[in-house]
């Protein structure tokens, strides 16, 4: 179904009333030209956490990418409208709902998957039970594998879907099947994070501390780092680079860090950004957005130096916003929140397309026409 016309289709899940929030609401004042940042719907949101992918907006019980046992629940909203898609719910997760750029993996351990309170059945016309990884686009649930064991991450390339498992590396296609598997050469551990481009991948693997391999597309370990990494760094991948992000450690007075490798060589990179890096946002334009001391550097990976940055000057005098938090993004913008407002700039050179300040104050996602904002007990989508 094409993406676009997802928001004015009328299906069964778009009137499904997503449990525990109240009805969509729209603002259409009288003789009221709607401007960016206005409400267009809201919800009251009853779930633990909310993130974005691609045109969808996730309320889950039991987090994004974490592993928790016990029941998971992730309700499945339409970011234009507030709509409900589906909801989905497993009494036992385990490995809960991961995040991809554009569908949520929702593993299953042990329990049935149910969509819309029906279970998901295979061919067989068997429930689904037992290591299911399914992809979940808001109006389709497709099986993408069968696993011996627990599921820790996945990551999306162009062509190849990579999964990383407690024992390895399964590599499976867009359109179904395995490309390869690799058992964890390098050590017997936990792998903890994956990231990928139609370069290939990049694994973390360890339990108390990390190191990076790189894979290549057929499933040959390129590089492996010989530093180790903090147990909770992250992994992305934008063009040829791979970027670790270890968040701070306060007890021991580590400050945010972002080490850059080349995809193909293993051979560190240096962008000119300056520590701390608190936070590391990749596109998949090209672009990573890193927030250093309150300010936004708009980061070219192919060229290899900081493009823009935000706010412009050198220094942060009275006056000047200061980034609070990390930026979402769409395909020609990067929205930004602010000590005071929030700021929606322009991708190619950071100019301010509008500033406004709201009540709700984290930022979701960021969608064609639609920005999400987030306050405890309340979910809103704003006009861009």
């Amino acid at each position: 179904m094409n993406r676009d016309d997802r928001s004015t289709r009328t299906t069964r899940r778009h009137v499904l009333g997503v449990l525990g929030t109240a009805a969509t609401t729209a603002v259409a004042g009288c003789g009221y030209r709607e401007a960016a940042g206005d409400p267009v719907w809201r919800q009251t949101e009853t779930r633990n956490n909310t993130s974005a992918a691609g045109d969808l907006v996730l309320l889950s019980t039991s987090g994004i990418g974490d592993t928790v046992e016990g029941a998971s629940y992730v309700n499945v909203l339409d970011a234009a409208t507030g709509r409900a898609q589906m909801d989905v719910y497993t009494e036992d997760s385990a490995g809960a709902a991961i995040l991809g750029d554009e569908v949520l993996y929702f593993t299953t351990e042990g329990e049935r998957l149910l969509v819309d309170d029906e279970p998901v059945t295979d061919t067989n016309g068997t429930d689904a039970v037992h290591d299911e990884l399914f992809a979940i686009d808001g109006t389709d649930v497709v099986r993408r594998g069968r696993f011996e064991i627990d599921v820790n991450a996945v990551a999306e390339g162009p062509e190849t879907t990579y999964v990383v498992t407690h024992d390895g590396l399964v590599a499976l296609e867009k359109g179904g099947g395995r490309r390869f598997s690799v058992a964890y050469p390098w050590e017997r551990v936990y792998g903890l994070g994956v990231a990928a481009s139609a370069d290939g991948c990049a694994v973390l693997t360890g339990e108390t501390a990390q190191r990076v391999v790189a894979i290549a597309p057929d499933g040959a370990e390129r590089w492996r780092t010989d530093a180790r990494f903090a147990a909770s760094a992250t992994v992305e991948m934008v063009e040829n680079a791979v970027f670790v992000h270890e968040p701070p450690v306060p007890e021991f007075d580590v400050e945010p860090a972002m080490t850059a490798f080349d995809a193909t060589s293993g051979e560190p990179l240096s962008f000119g950004v300056p520590t701390p890096h608190d936070a590391v946002v990749p596109t998949n334009r090209g672009d990573v957005y890193v927030v250093s001391a309150g300010v936004l550097y708009a980061v070219d990976v192919a060229e290899r130096r900081v493009r823009w940055r935000f706010p412009a000057e050198q220094d942060s005098p009275l006056g000047v916003p200061k980034v609070s938090g990390p930026p979402v993004h769409t395909a020609d913008s990067v929205v930004v929140p602010t000590d005071g407002k929030t700021h929606e700039l322009a991708a190619t050179d950071g100019a301010v397309r509008w500033r406004r300040r709201f009540p709700e104050q984290e930022l979701v996602g960021a969608f064609e026409d639609r920005l999400v904002v987030a306050d405890p007990g309340l979910l809103v989508g704003r006009r861009r």
